[in-house]
């Protein structure tokens, strides 16, 4: 078995993106325990519950404080749609069809600024060598589903990040 962040968080958080996280310390320790049993390490458990306590923070935050925030630093609808510089680390971090995926979603309207940067602040957390096009899509969706600014995605975008996308990137 691997031994990395991105399967513990597969397992804790399920197909309906549920957090399957006790809500009292001892619900939340027989988790642990179980996921040491399987054969997770303390310390990768750890770490996948700090990912996930991100995405708590993120879906606490007040929708329209997020909204308005992003609105009040926007001037014009043009200037939405600004270039995004990765800094070294990110882009050793984070592959260049990942970057171009990911900016595709912005472009197409599925991501906004502060979800981008938060899909992006997630992966970065994560092992690099673990990080594909299929963890980066369900990583979004996960960041989707816990957004505050109502951005959730219809059927319709869902089965567009589900399938092929990224194919349009040239």
């Amino acid at each position: 078995m691997t031994n990395n962040i991105s399967d513990v968080l597969r397992y804790l958080i399920k197909d309906d993106d549920e957090f399957y996280i006790g809500r009292t310390v001892v619900e939340q320790k027989n988790v642990v325990d179980q996921l040491q049993q399987i054969g997770f390490d303390k310390n990768t458990i750890d770490q996948a519950f700090f990912w996930i306590q991100n995405l708590t923070f993120l879906g606490q935050l007040d929708a329209e404080d997020v909204v308005s925030d992003h609105q009040d630093s926007e001037c014009e609808e043009s200037d939405q749609l600004g270039v995004r510089y990765y800094v070294d680390e990110e882009t050793q971090h984070l592959p260049v069809i990942i970057r171009s995926y990911i900016m595709s979603l912005e472009q197409a309207g599925m991501l906004d600024t502060v979800a981008r940067e938060m899909v992006i602040h997630q992966l970065m957390f994560l092992e690099a060598e673990t990080i594909d096009l299929d963890l980066v899509k369900w990583v979004i969706r996960v960041v989707l589903k816990h957004y505050p600014a109502d951005l959730g995605l219809t059927r319709l975008e869902e089965s567009m990040l589900a399938e092929n996308a990224y194919q349009n990137l040239h």
